[in-house]
């Protein structure tokens, strides 16, 4: 996996990420990203 794309499109997957699991906050997903 190419992670500069990855980190490029973050904030588009976190907001997947969040429909998906609605009870992760931004404070988990800023975690997980480093």
């Amino acid at each position: 996996m190419d992670w500069n794309r990855v980190e490029g499109n973050w904030k588009q997957v976190k907001g997947k990420v969040k429909e998906q699991w609605g009870k992760l906050t931004d404070d988990d997903l800023d975690r997980i990203a480093g």
